[in-house]
């Protein structure tokens, strides 16, 4: 994985956690209706969640292709959960952390995280929670 860097200069070379899942895996044939595709972003949102640094993941948009009868969402949906060293926010905790969610259409195994891109202008504090342990 290459590095992930916030705008800020939080640097990343390694994370906790990368769950990836083919979102429309199982659909035999046919286009998913925006009403779906909203189902489908809360349902991985929501299981994330339950593995998210305290419960709140931080959701990153990328652009939905358009098909012939609704935009589509990317195939893959990803989660990574991240943790430094130093809190952003109150100085009486021991460190920061947070879970970052996305979208993309190549796969992430074979094709690399679309992260690093959707992150850039981002800054760690923003998207960051402090924890103790």
């Amino acid at each position: 994985m290459k590095t992930i860097l916030f705008r800020c200069g939080t640097e990343f070379q390694s994370v906790d956690n990368i769950y990836v899942k083919n979102i429309y895996s199982g659909f035999i044939e046919g286009v998913a209706d925006p009403k779906i595709n909203q189902d489908i972003v809360a349902d991985f949102v929501q299981d994330i969640r339950q593995r998210a640094w305290q419960g709140k993941p931080y959701l990153l948009f990328s652009a939905m292709q358009d098909n012939a009868h609704y935009p589509a969402l990317p195939e893959y949906a990803c989660a990574v959960n991240l943790r430094f060293a130093e809190p952003v926010h109150h100085p009486d905790c021991l460190m920061s952390a947070a879970t970052l969610v996305w979208f993309q259409q190549q796969n992430p195994i074979l094709h690399g995280f679309d992260l690093t891109e959707l992150i850039r202008e981002l800054h760690w504090k923003d998207v960051a929670s402090d924890l103790s342990w």
